[in-house]
């Protein structure tokens, strides 16, 4: 989204309107979504449990890169 800098300007803009989702999950509960042949599929992952985060460094930046 982009704000004008003249705020008199944003005033006619439409409200972004934002659709309900569609299924009800519990918090330990996920959707994955993926295509097959053009269409949209989607799976429930149920009993999804939370674990320890685990970080990973950053990749080191190449200056040489062309």
């Amino acid at each position: 989204m982009t704000l004008a800098e003249n705020l008199s300007e944003e005033i006619n803009n439409t409200v972004l309107v934002v659709e309900k989702f569609r299924y009800d999950l519990k918090q330990n509960e996920a959707i994955i979504s993926y295509i097959v042949k053009g269409k949209a599929k989607y799976f429930k992952v149920k009993s999804i449990k939370k674990g320890k985060s685990i970080f990973y460094p950053s990749t080191p930046k190449d200056n040489n890169i062309k």
